[in-house]
């Protein structure tokens, strides 16, 4: 399944161990400091706002360029919405 918003694009896979990638391409920012700051701060949203455990899903995250000038609020703000919808 695949979800997106103005600031991601998240897709789901039923898979045997659970897991959380986020892929950030040079295509989003040509820098490895931005590239790991933004991995930092999905990765800390993403820790904040699933409490238990997933069960036989990957979750992919896939940021768009438009992440680049967001604060971190409107990052978990986005997060969230896509959680939520995809009811994990």
């Amino acid at each position: 399944m695949l979800y997106q918003t103005d600031l991601l694009s998240l897709k789901i896979k039923q898979t045997q161990s659970p897991k959380v990638h986020i892929v950030v391409s040079k295509k989003i920012s040509p820098t490895a400091v931005s590239r790991n700051l933004l991995k930092r701060r999905l990765k800390a949203s993403i820790g904040e706002l699933i409490k238990k455990p997933i069960k036989d899903k990957t979750i992919f995250i896939y940021p768009k360029k438009t992440i680049l000038n967001k604060k971190y609020s409107d990052i978990k703000k986005d997060i969230s919405a896509l959680l939520k919808r995809a009811k994990i």
